[in-house]
């Protein structure tokens, strides 16, 4: 579980996906954090399909989703070119099913891939206050 958070941090996903992989086999389940690593690959990759698949993976295996886990899952949204938007409403939305209060950053990512009006609407919509979320600086920015 270690070596596939380690290999996934630094870079190797093809390798931690092998080692989760090999321990699923064997009837392991992946610890959270190793999840949350994944994740975070995911959303430097921009890979939006692949962060939703081991969303599900991850709940299958009985871990519930935390805020860390929601911010990559609508950072990968963020980073995707064009911006997911339909994916980050649908990664919002379960956070709030989920019975989890928005952070500051989940806020401001949602609006980064929404846009203000849409922000704006879906968040009276699901009766979220929107008070403090910070602005982030984008990836896409630093990028372009």
């Amino acid at each position: 579980d270690a070596m596939a958070q380690v290999r996934a941090q630094n870079g190797q996903l093809s390798d931690a996906l092998h080692a989760v992989k090999v321990m699923r086999d064997k009837g392991c389940t992946p610890a959270l954090a190793t999840f949350v690593s994944l994740l975070s690959r995911f959303r430097s990759e921009s890979n939006v399909i692949r962060a939703r698949e081991f969303l599900e993976r991850l709940k299958e295996a009985g871990h519930a989703p935390n805020g860390l886990v929601y911010s990559h899952l609508l950072g990968a949204c963020a980073n995707s070119i064009p911006v997911d938007s339909l994916a980050a409403e649908e990664f919002f939305r379960d956070l709030v099913a989920q019975g989890l209060t928005p952070s500051a950053e989940n806020l401001s990512l949602l609006k980064e891939c929404l846009g203000k009006t849409r922000n704006a609407r879906l968040l009276m919509e699901l009766g979220i206050e929107a008070r403090g979320a910070k602005k982030r600086r984008s990836l896409r920015s630093s990028v372009e």
